[in-house]
């Protein structure tokens, strides 16, 4: 997954097969029909193993503490309050897990911030956990929940905030669900670590070449479209 962490439990690793995830999605997909998929695949390898590399580096050295823990450390006005994250497990074609953690105070954060489009959804539109507690009560809570652009699942949204106060209205009969809209540039800057922004990275990208292929996009603007290549090895 490549690895776990709660607010109260230290981070610990699993494996997770970036390669055979990488090869069943180009089998299972038009991704196959791109000219330059092998380089393509070779270097997104490249950059995930590194970091991947550098993870199990991280965890040997200090296998008793987390993200979280880390990030209140440095930042001691964090103390005392709430930081809360978002565990997402997004499962492979081949059984793997892959975890996103989402840093939801940086999420609220990013509300602030920016002018965030406020989207309606259905049900049928996002990933609503289903291991969420039924609160009653949170059918008064008019927050708005934070929907987070994904890729490579059923539903084109996840809910990184606010599955309680969706399940609680749900239950009182709403239909239709009003939130933020996290486009994937924040997305992708909501989760903890380089390693899960780069695989949000890779998922975003297999989607928009896939959509550039079924549209007879050149190969040479595809390939000068994707992220892989626009960076250097070193600096992804």
């Amino acid at each position: 997954m490549p690895y776990k962490f709660t607010p109260l439990e230290p981070i610990q690793y699993h494996e997770f097969d970036f390669n055979r995830f990488i090869e069943d999605t180009i089998h299972n997909s038009v991704l196959q029909q791109i000219t330059f998929v092998q380089e393509w695949k070779a270097c997104w390898l490249y950059v995930l193993l590194e970091e991947d590399e550098y993870v199990k580096k991280c965890i040997k050295m200090r296998p008793d503490t987390n993200p979280l823990l880390e990030k209140i450390n440095a930042n001691p006005q964090l103390r005392g309050m709430e930081n809360e994250i978002f565990v997402y497990e997004m499962n492979s074609l081949h059984g793997d897990t892959f975890l996103f953690h989402f840093d939801v105070n940086k999420m609220r954060n990013f509300t602030l911030t920016y002018r965030l489009n406020k989207i309606t959804l259905s049900p049928s539109e996002f990933f609503l956990d289903d291991s969420t507690t039924y609160i009653p009560s949170k059918v008064n809570d008019n927050r708005l929940p934070f929907f987070a652009r994904m890729f490579g699942i059923p539903q084109p949204f996840i809910v990184a905030d606010g599955n309680k106060r969706i399940m609680a209205k749900m239950k009182s009969g709403e239909k239709r669900f009003t939130g933020y809209e996290f486009t994937p540039e924040l997305v992708a800057h909501s989760l903890f670590s380089h390693l899960e922004y780069l695989f949000y990275k890779l998922i975003e990208e297999m989607n928009t070449l896939a959509t550039m292929v079924i549209n007879n996009v050149p190969s040479d603007l595809m390939k000068r479209y994707s992220f892989v290549f626009r960076q250097s090895k070193g600096n992804v």
